[in-house]
């Protein structure tokens, strides 16, 4: 680190000097086609390229691999960690960008090995190699999931999951003093307690410089950062009052309806001295128009008792805890109480708490069972209207994209003529190479599963049977056809199910998703002034 410079207050701990052949690989043309670096790739680049850590959130389809790839300095060995989706990307990205690289893909838990000069491995988030350290126990080497047992045999009953004495990530690792660490689809990590979150961090440790990337920084909470800024080392350089200032400033989002615009504004000049983050605008590319409409599917009366049935269960199982928490209700009278309540009715007011609960604050585990019920039941209900959008979709000669968060819709349509499964990732790259070649008329897939690193803008027609309860799930998903390559209009449709639960979750997702966006407004002003004076 003996390289390291202060170049500005805001950066101190983050910057660093850039490659002296990063200029030459800017202005360098790559692949058969001769492919070049645009100037915000340039600028992209060179943001990358002058940081030990660094979080570039530009949106959807405006090339950050490109960019992370050639700010790469000469040799360096690179770890990239992905999700398993895009893996193959990546490798096709290396033979364009950086052919000089020797790549390997790592696809078990015991496949990992660190990459030597002019090496990069590409592995995904579910094989990243466990954090090592000393048990508390008897000193013997244990990791993370060791918490009852580790090597040297004993019980280890005060490990709890924590490492004494951890190991040094670099050389428990293998890694070389100047590797690179690029985490691609960087909001994987947002739980500091998830055990990839922990490796991720323990891995970064290990490498010299580390660079995240991801077009959806917020998933759901701007307190989702965190995560992502400890584990790069950015939390003070973001916010140099830690932990308190950044609580204090993303807790605006908590009340939607009266948002504290001051607070607003300067969460976003925090993340903007860490951040680039840009959108097509931005940069100068102009995206064709994307609209959005909603068609009305009618439910069955069967589908809707069953919706009843379980949001009066799911209440009942709430009411119930809550007296049980206050004192009110003895733990053996729990069942009996859960059955008595469940006969009882329930007003939309008692409802819209109830959704409230789950899409604020993520309070659905001791209800998770009747709320699957609910979702299941509105997608099933809506697998008519679905084909029926096919159908016309068809008859209009339009290829036809179709996301949806339960599965059953996505087998619905893949079975019919003509179409096919995202769902499937072995065979996920040769449908997509089908459907851009017009030889499919329409594809179907997950939110969650098949919304991540792929592109159909052949289609400009995108139908969401039932959304993803995290907001920017949503928004990846409408960006597979609406990017870079897109000739024409979009249209995204949204079935809304006659009910009150289909209604009022789509308009809470809604508005939540105004707010993410009015958040990642603005997250390069503040870093265009830094590169200023740096210059």
């Amino acid at each position: 680190m003996a390289n390291r410079q202060v170049l500005c207050a805001w950066c101190a701990l983050t910057c660093c000097e850039p490659d002296p052949g990063l200029e030459a690989r800017l202005r360098g043309t790559y692949g058969p086609e001769g492919w070049q670096a645009a100037d915000y790739q340039q600028a992209g680049a060179r943001f990358l390229a002058g940081r030990w850590d660094a979080l570039l959130t530009d949106r959807m389809g405006l090339g950050k691999t490109a960019e992370a790839l050639l700010a790469l300095p000469a040799g360096a060995p690179v770890v990239v960690v992905c999700p398993s989706q895009v893996k193959s990307v990546w490798q096709r990205e290396f033979s364009v960008w950086r052919a000089e690289y020797t790549v390997h893909l790592l696809t078990g838990r015991t496949s990992w090995f660190a990459p030597g000069r002019g090496e990069a491995v590409i592995l995904n988030y579910a094989i990243l190699p466990p954090a090592r350290g000393s048990c508390l126990g008897c000193g013997h080497e244990a990791t993370e999931h060791s918490a009852r047992a580790c090597r040297g045999g004993c019980p280890c009953e005060g490990f709890r999951g924590r490492l004494a004495k951890p190991y040094d990530a670099r050389e428990a690792l293998g890694l070389l003093r100047d590797t690179v660490l690029i985490a691609d689809e960087a909001h994987k990590a947002k739980s500091l307690r998830a055990v990839r979150t922990k490796r991720l961090r323990y891995l970064r440790q290990g490498c010299a410089r580390g660079w995240a990337l991801t077009a959806s920084p917020i998933m759901n909470h701007p307190r989702e950062l965190w995560a992502l800024y400890r584990v790069f080392g950015l939390s003070r350089a973001g916010f140099p009052g830690g932990a308190r200032e950044f609580n204090a400033l993303s807790s605006f989002y908590d009340d939607l309806r009266r948002p504290d615009p001051q607070a607003a504004a300067l969460f976003r000049e925090g993340r903007s001295r860490v951040e680039l983050g840009r959108s097509a605008e931005d940069v100068g590319l102009q995206l064709p128009e994307l609209r959005f409409e909603t068609r009305a599917v009618e439910i069955t009366a069967e589908s809707r008792a069953e919706i009843e049935r379980a949001l009066s269960l799911a209440l009942a199982k709430k009411k119930a805890a809550a007296e049980l928490k206050a004192g009110d209700l003895l733990p053996a009278d729990l069942e009996a109480r859960v059955e008595a309540l469940a006969l009882t009715s329930h007003t939309d007011e008692d409802v819209k708490a109830l959704l409230n609960s789950v899409l604020e604050s993520s309070k659905w585990a001791d209800v998770q069972d009747e709320l699957s019920t609910i979702r299941k039941a509105l997608a099933l209900a809506k697998i008519p209207a679905a084909l029926e959008f096919a159908r016309e979709a068809g008859e209009a000669g339009e290829a036809l994209v179709v996301f949806s968060s339960h599965v059953a819709p996505v087998e619905a349509l893949a079975g019919l003529e003509g179409w096919a499964s995202l769902r499937h990732q072995a065979k996920r790259a040769t449908t997509i190479e089908a459907f851009q070649a017009g030889e499919l008329a329409g594809v179907a897939g997950t939110i969650r599963g098949s919304s991540e690193g792929i592109t159909l803008h052949r289609a400009r027609l995108l139908l969401l049977v039932d959304l993803d309860w995290t907001p920017e799930a949503n928004t990846q998903a409408l960006k597979r056809i609406h990017r870079i390559g897109q000739r024409r209009g979009a249209l995204v449709t949204t079935l809304v199910a006659d009910h009150l639960v289909d209604r009022f979750v789509v308009h809470k997702i809604r508005r939540k998703q105004s707010m993410i966006e009015a958040l990642t407004e603005a997250t390069e002003s503040a870093t265009l002034k830094i590169k200023e004076t740096h210059a």
